[in-house]
């Protein structure tokens, strides 16, 4: 079951890469630009996770220690962005109860 979590966060850390990271917009205009298709493909985030997935669903049977060193890699740095999107909720928090107290 913790293998199936890690995949699925694999394939949504590798569709915010592809269809939003800004070091790959060149590629992933230069890929739009081939046609409908892969335009629309990588212009919807629901049709480029089903794609991700069914690339990444035989991994899950592949026994390779170097490709899960890879998997983790990728799964943790999507769970560190949503680390560091709580702290950032947090600490946004304390800082409007800093002003609001403030203010009184």
């Amino acid at each position: 079951m913790l293998k199936i979590l890690m995949f699925i966060i694999i394939v949504e850390a590798l569709v915010e890469l592809i269809c939003k990271s800004e070091i790959l917009e060149r590629p992933r205009e230069w890929i739009k630009s081939w046609g409908w298709f892969t335009n629309d493909l990588l212009s919807c985030y629901y049709c480029t996770s089903v794609w991700i997935g069914m690339i990444i669903a035989p991994l899950y049977f592949v026994n390779n220690k170097y490709l899960y060193i890879i998997c983790i890699g990728i799964a943790l740095h999507r769970l560190s962005n949503y680390l560091h999107l709580l702290f950032g909720i947090l600490r946004d928090f304390q800082i409007d109860t800093r002003i609001r107290r403030g203010r009184q």
